[in-house]
């Protein structure tokens, strides 16, 4: 870090002007939000907890944030990515799987950057809150009642989703016989893993649709079905509707986030 001059802070600079924000949050009784309230409102996503998170989770924390920024807009951009750092991690903690956990932070923290207003960010960072919390909670109950082989072929499923599998695969990858998976997983999950593996793309395939500008073809072919009119009939088939028409009913998450319409 470096100051405008080019010149590297000193430990001195840094500790006068630590003193000085001290001083002045003493005199003005303006206090940083608290450590506790921090980790009360991080125990509530690690729990997936969403009855506990309050309709607006940022007011459940008193105090106010620290300066990151004399621009107004870049301090709430610094406070939200510095929110989004935290609440990951308790995801992570509370059992979201880190690939898809980091790649939710990615796409939140890349659209505060394309904000225009403080107030974008502020409803983003509430958003975020929320969409971390319900995740974990998704997750809990998923995977409370699975042995550890169901799960090993669930993470293994979803770290893969744009790679061919098929039953071998995933059986030889976890070490189990593929007929004792294929009757494990059944009796566990009531379905076949070829079912949840096209039901795992086909949501794969919804959030590439809403939030990036591939074509439905070029999905198709990165989720690995084998043409397109296979990948259209099976999308059909759990959501009724084709990719094309789906893109065109559900507006994009930075669309909804900054005209206030919340998903």
């Amino acid at each position: 870090m470096y100051s405008p001059s080019g010149q590297e802070p000193s430990s001195g600079s840094i500790s006068a002007l630590t003193e000085q924000t001290l001083f002045e949050r003493r005199e003005s009784h303006n206090f940083h939000n608290t450590y506790e309230q921090e980790q009360k409102l991080l125990a509530i996503v690690r729990s997936g907890d969403t009855e506990s998170l309050p309709a607006s989770p940022l007011d459940f924390i008193d105090g106010s944030p620290g300066r990151l920024s004399r621009n107004q807009l870049r301090q709430e951009q610094n406070l939200f990515i510095a929110l989004i750092t935290l609440i990951t991690r308790a995801a992570i903690e509370g059992g979201l799987p880190e690939e898809t956990a980091f790649s939710l932070s990615d796409s939140f923290i890349q659209t505060s950057e394309s904000a225009f207003s403080p107030e974008e960010v502020h409803r983003l960072s509430v958003q975020a809150i929320q969409t971390f919390t319900r995740e974990v909670a998704a997750r809990v109950r998923q995977s409370g009642s699975y042995s550890a082989p169901i799960e090993q072929a669930l993470d293994y499923i979803h770290r893969r989703l744009h790679y061919p599998l098929t039953l071998s695969v995933i059986a030889e990858a976890i070490g189990l016989s593929p007929c004792y998976l294929s009757r494990l997983f059944r009796q566990e999950t009531g379905g076949s893993i070829v079912d949840y593996i096209q039901r795992e793309r086909i949501e794969a395939a919804k959030n590439m649709l809403r939030y990036s500008d591939y074509t439905p073809a070029e999905i198709g072919n990165y989720l690995s079905f084998s043409t397109q009119s296979y990948f259209t009939r099976i999308f059909r088939k759990c959501t009724g509707t084709t990719p094309a028409a789906w893109r065109k009913n559900h507006p994009s998450h930075r669309e909804a986030i900054f005209t206030g319409r919340m998903p």
